[in-house]
């Protein structure tokens, strides 16, 4: 697949860390590639539990993109066996990945339906775009370090977009009666005083 797009193989390149390439910024990546989800996750939790209940219905809504993001990129992913750069003999490798379907990025979608989820759902614009642009991050850092092509970041981006009008035009229809449901229930198994 990547090779029927040659201006992929092309950014690949570009952006591609070479075997040379200082530790720093190898060090930047995989913390981007890998370590910053487990930031992100952190942070939400933290928003859930400290935040009001408007804080967590925005999650909530952001939440459906992501369950419908993900849903969409297994998906795709599962239709579609794309080697990842490594596979192919492309480029440089420098951290350790399974050898499984490239297209999409899991990371990428992750992050972009969160970020888009929020932007799209909710009025945490500033949340939403700081995640967003969080994803754009690790999309980077994941061509740098080379486990994807730029082409599953596209992918990625299309889908996690997608699946934010998705989780809007859902919440749109239903109404917020589920989401005033589950805060319903969240309070009454662990009483918050927001």
């Amino acid at each position: 697949m990547e090779q029927a797009f040659p201006g992929n193989l092309a950014l690949f390149a570009l952006l591609n860390a070479s075997a040379q390439a200082p530790g720093w910024a190898v060090g930047l990546a995989v913390f981007l590639a890998n370590g910053l989800i487990w930031v992100l996750l952190a942070g939400l939790i933290a928003l859930w539990v400290a935040g009001p209940a408007a804080m967590r219905r925005a999650l909530m809504a952001a939440g459906l993109a992501l369950v419908i993001g993900m849903t969409l990129a297994l998906g795709v992913a599962s239709m579609n066996a794309a080697p990842r750069p490594f596979m192919a003999g492309i480029g440089h490798t420098l951290v350790a990945h399974a050898a499984d379907s490239s297209f999409p990025s899991d990371h990428a979608t992750l992050f972009w339906s969160l970020g888009l989820g929020l932007l799209l759902a909710t009025p945490m614009r500033a949340l939403g775009w700081a995640i967003t642009l969080a994803g754009g991050a690790v999309a980077w850092a994941r061509v740098y370090l080379g486990v994807h092509f730029p082409l599953d970041m596209a992918g990625s981006a299309l889908i996690a977009l997608i699946a934010a009008l998705a989780a809007r035009a859902i919440l749109r229809r239903v109404g917020p009666g589920p989401l005033d449901a589950i805060e319903t229930l969240y309070r009454r198994v662990l009483p918050v005083s927001r």
